[in-house]
Order: structure tokens, then sequence, then C-alpha cells
């Protein structure tokens, strides 16, 4: 590798060995673990050359996939994920990443069925079940994502699935649920930006007394967020709070921080981030 890319375990036996493709695999995955998505490309595009068995080019099809997920080529990583899903249609994470993928553009119905087929094919994973309930919680139907959080936190411990769970019991009129859940979410970690913006929505949503605390709440997700997208999904919490205050001109530019974060291929993909954009515009 070039002097800049991280080392691994897999350097030395590749020089020797340029075209030992699951080799190639595994320090392209190694890669996506360390985020040099670049460089995880490109060991899977040398792969893909090289590979002659499905099941190899359906590995470096996913692992690619992935990689231009993070590196925003969303339409080129729906084409390499459905690639591995049709040389290997068992695949659970290439269904797990094409749901995701959907559900992050706001098309659950086709992330929903995508991520119940990555559950029924790998049910003994927590995260699949977290994105499947946060699919269906997103397409309006909390009582199912309860169902998905709880199968989640039979498997692990989750501050996402606390957090999701208690939004979906918030929507179901369940206060002493919503409550549990929140403080599980906040003594697992207090500074999660998930369970901090989790707090924040149902303090704003639910208790409009508390305004002021749910903005600073927000205002902490947004600082602690770990990603552009998750940020921008803090972003569009602090801006609701800050629309229900009647801050007007505060919230068009906190939304318009928000979606320049969320713009992928040319287009802001929470599409919630436009719609209350354009409220805040005409209440101003």
């Amino acid at each position: 590798p070039t002097p800049s890319a991280p080392a691994t375990p897999y350097d030395d036996p590749l020089t020797n060995d340029p075209q030992n493709t699951p080799l190639r695999i595994q320090r392209g995955q190694t890669y996506i673990a360390m985020e040099a998505y670049p460089l995880a490309i490109a060991d899977f595009n040398v792969a893909l050359a090289a590979a002659d068995a499905d099941e190899t080019r359906a590995a470096a099809s996913l692992g690619r996939g992935v990689s231009r997920f993070h590196t925003r080529e969303w339409s080129a990583a729906l084409q390499d994920l459905d690639q591995a899903l049709a040389l290997d249609p068992t695949l659970a994470d290439a269904h797990a990443w094409r749901g995701h993928l959907l559900a992050e553009r706001r098309e659950y119905t086709a992330a929903i069925e995508a991520l119940r087929q990555a559950v029924a094919l790998d049910a003994g994973d927590p995260v699949k079940h977290i994105r499947l309930a946060w699919a269906l919680l997103g397409s309006g139907d909390p009582a199912q994502a309860v169902r998905e959080y709880s199968a989640a936190l039979d498997l692990a411990t989750s501050v996402e699935a606390y957090t999701g769970r208690a939004l979906a019991y918030a929507e179901l009129g369940d206060v002493e649920a919503v409550q549990t859940n929140l403080s599980h979410a906040m003594s697992t970690a207090p500074f999660d930006p998930i369970a901090l913006n989790g707090r924040a929505l149902i303090l704003a949503r639910y208790q409009p007394e508390h305004l002021f605390e749910a903005e600073q709440l927000a205002r902490q997700a947004v600082k602690n967020a770990r990603s552009d997208l998750e940020r921008a999904g803090c972003l569009y919490t602090l801006a609701w709070i800050q629309y229900q205050r009647g801050w007007y001109n505060e919230t068009i530019a906190t939304l318009e921080e928000a979606a320049a974060l969320a713009t992928v291929e040319g287009q802001v993909v929470y599409r919630e981030i436009m719609a209350l954009l354009e409220q805040a515009n005409a209440a101003q």
C-alpha cells in the first residue's frame, strides 16, 4: 500500500501474492473497519477483476457496496448490493445494507422488505433487528417497531434499541414504557448522540413545557454526532424545537446546515428537513 495507507496484517502477504483474492477481500473489510473507504474500494475493484467464483464476487460486491454507502455513492452502492444478491441471495448483510440505504432515503416500504429478509437469514444479529425497527417506525408502524427493538434487546444491550423503543412507545402513548426505556438508554451511554436526540425529541413532542431542556439536549446531540448524516438528524431535531419556540430565522439556518450534511448525489435524502424548511419559510 501507499505510505499513507494504514497498516493491516494482509499487506506483506499481498505484496508477495497480489492475485490472492480472498486476502484482498479481507484487507478491504479491514479497511472498512478502519473507515479507509477509498482504499477498501480499490481492493474490492482488484478482487472483482480477478475473482472467478460467484461466492468471491458476491463478497467483493458487498464490500464495495458498503464502502460506497460511506463515500455517498449511493446509486453505485445499490448496484453493488444488487449484484451481490444476484450472485448469492442468502447474503444477509447485503439485504441489510440495501435496506439501510433505502431507509436512509426514506423509501420505507422497500427498506422493510429488504430488512425482513436480512432478519430472516440472520436473526441473531441485533443490528439487523434495530434497522428493521427503525424503518418500521419511520413508516408509521410503532407496534411492530417495538417488537423488533425488543428482539434486538433480547440479543444485546443497545442505546439505539432503547431509544428507538422509547420513541415507538411515545407514539403508542405508553408514558411509563417511554420513561423506562429512556432511562435505560441514558444510563447505558449518557453522552450518546442517539440517546440525547431521542430524549430531546420526546420532551419537545410530549412535554412542550420542557422545550428549553429539549433544546440543550439537542445541541449536545449535534455536538456529539459521529457522522454527517447523524449530525443532520440531530440538527433536524434542534430545528424542530426552534420552530416550536417560534424562532423561525434560527430554524431556517439550522435546517440549511442539516440539508447540506444530508445531501447525497445532489439530493437532500432526509425529506423531513425540506418539509420543515418550507413550513419555517412560510411562517416567517
